[in-house]
This record gives C-alpha cells, sequence and structure tokens, in this order.
C-alpha cells in the first residue's frame, strides 16, 4: 500500500531519476534530442528552488518514490487575472498507469493551492501519455498548447514567386515592421484563439528581433513586408530541451492578403537554414492549440513533443 507524503530537498535523485525514466520510456522522444548531463543538472536547479518553495507530494511504497506531482504556485495573473500554478513536464510522474493515486496526489495538491486563490492549473505532458490526457480531461482540464520539433533538413516547397523577396530584417525595417508585429497581436487576440497580449508586448524593442542569437527573416512585397519568422539560438519553450543544440521560432505571421503562396514554408527553410549555420541539431515551436492556422500549419511539417493542459477553478470557491 502506498504512503501519500510531502517532497522535500531529499528526494531531488528520485525524482531526477524518474523524470529520465519517463524520457527513456517515451517513444515520441528521439533521442537525439534529450541531452541527459544538460537534464540532470537543469533539473537539479530547478528542482531545489520548487521544493524549496512549492509544494508537492509523492506517493511511496516501502520507502522508494513511485508517483509524484508538484508545480509552480502562486503565479500572478496565469492565463487571466486570478494566480496560478504550473506543472512543469518534470513536475509529475505516474508509475505503472496508477491514476487512482495520481487522483489523490492532484487532490491534495489543488486543495493546497485554492488555499492561496490558485484558481488556475496548468500541465505539461509528453504526447506519448495518452492516458495522463484522457484522465487530465477526466478532470477538466482542456489543451491549450503544442510544443512540437523537427530536424534542420529543408521543408520540400516550390520555388518562391518572383514578385515576392525574401531576406533577413535590418535595422532600417523596424519602423515598418512594427505593423506587422501590431497585427500579430491583433490576430493572436481573436476568436478562436483569444490569446491575451499586453500593449507592451505588441512594440518590442529592435533587440528582439536582430541580436547575435537570433535573426528575424521578413518576405517584401512592393516595398512592403508582409511576412516574417524570427529563429532563436538555444531556446525552447519546452525545457527540457532549452539548449544550445536547439533553434526556437517564438514569432511566424503572414499579412491573410498573401496566405497559400508558401511564404510560411520559406520562411521556416530560411530558419532551418540559419540553425545549420550555427551547429543547431533541432528546432523547436510552441503554439496555442485554438489558433487553427498555426496548428494545421506547424503539425504538417513538425512533431509535438509537448502538450500543455489547463483548468479553470470556479473562482467563488
Amino acid at each position: 500500500m502506498s504512503e501519500i507524503s510531502p517532497l522535500t530537498i531529499d528526494h531531488l535523485s528520485e525524482i531526477i531519476q524518474l523524470t529520465l525514466t519517463k524520457l527513456h520510456q517515451s517513444n515520441l522522444v528521439s533521442p537525439e534530442l534529450v541531452d541527459y548531463d544538460f537534464i540532470k543538472k537543469s533539473l537539479a536547479n530547478k528542482l531545489t528552488k520548487i521544493l524549496s518553495d512549492h509544494s508537492g507530494f509523492g506517493a511511496f511504497h516501502n520507502g522508494l518514490l513511485k508517483t509524484y506531482l508538484l508545480g509552480f504556485s502562486d503565479i500572478p495573473t496565469l492565463k487571466g487575472k486570478e494566480r496560478g500554478s504550473y506543472i512543469p513536464p518534470w513536475g509529475h510522474y505516474i508509475s505503472n498507469n496508477d491514476f487512482h493515486t495520481f487522483f489523490k496526489l492532484y487532490s491534495q495538491l489543488a486543495k493546497d493551492w485554492l488555499k492561496t486563490d490558485n484558481f488556475t492549473h496548468i500541465i505539461t505532458y509528453l504526447p506519448s501519455n495518452t492516458l495522463l490526457q484522457e484522465n487530465l480531461y477526466i478532470l477538466g482540464f482542456g489543451l491549450l498548447v503544442i510544443d512540437a520539433f523537427r530536424s534542420l533538413a529543408p521543408i520540400p516547397s516550390p520555388p518562391l514567386e518572383l514578385k515576392f523577396l525574401l531576406r533577413s530584417m535590418t535595422s532600417d525595417d523596424f519602423q515598418i515592421f512594427n505593423q506587422i508585429e501590431q497585427d500579430f497581436c491583433s490576430y493572436m487576440q481573436s476568436s478562436p484563439t483569444f490569446l491575451y497580449t499586453s500593449p507592451s508586448n505588441c512594440k518590442s524593442p529592435l533587440s528582439e528581433f536582430i541580436a547575435d542569437d537570433r535573426c528575424t527573416f521578413v518576405v517584401e512585397y512592393q516595398g512592403t513586408l508582409v511576412a516574417a519568422i524570427r529563429g532563436v539560438l538555444g531556446t525552447s519553450n519546452f525545457d527540457l530541451l532549452s539548449q544550445p543544440r536547439s533553434i526556437g521560432i517564438n514569432y511566424a505571421y503572414t499579412d491573410p492578403r498573401f496566405r497559400g503562396f508558401g511564404l510560411g514554408t520559406h520562411l521556416v527553410n530560411e530558419v532551418l537554414k540559419y540553425g545549420q549555420d550555427n551547429q543547431a541539431s533541432y528546432c523547436t515551436v510552441d503554439f496555442e492549440s485554438a489558433n487553427l492556422l498555426a496548428n494545421r500549419f506547424w503539425l504538417k511539417y513538425f512533431t509535438p513533443i509537448g502538450y500543455s493542459s489547463i483548468r479553470k477553478i470556479d473562482n467563488r470557491l
């Protein structure tokens, strides 16, 4: 019979080992993506922080940790005006799909979160864990964000029409580029995506687009910028993959009037080439599942590596 107890810093090594076990068991995580030395070091730092400052619970059998659940709590305005909590992909492990125990752990953790008005709960998990996804649905979670990856091999595509000019963004583009950024924010805020973006996030400094670790590519049509994409070296929102070998796409937009010309595919290929030139090994991207255009485009060329689901608790409790 399992005993449920709070997690402490003494359980750090067991949690790391279970996370590595989960990665080994996942048949959708390509081996070349996983740098186990990097993960061990990264998790040691993250877990030291989270186990010291946040709640977590584990199920123990004969003194050994078998199933656990922990996350960051008291995050202000998490996907809304209320505080919330986030369970990262290394913040949970389910022994032999023991969802009865998982429910008990979540029940205890959610009870603690509610004491400090954490009404929003988000969890990230590997796509191979379809049983977890089904049981999260039972608990009231719905899909929010998809993380995906691909190799740096170029995407086959017909030549770009001559009326379009694809090139790197320069500082001279910055003023006119602001219109693309404004249009991008408006699109993300619209139905059915409804992603909130603050005014400050819709007017970024030039250094966000041009720097030593990043490059932005644009498509020009008759002197106007109609599409753009940004690739940043050594980044990935899926934090188990945030390492120098990756290049992350974290901005991509095409003016609706110019969709269907293959601009997006050519822009992605420029990022892939930029990654190759800078010794990256793979490319990552993340997008809201409710962004239907992005969902269709990215999943055509990228393979999911992480899903994030959200649950909103009634704030009248």
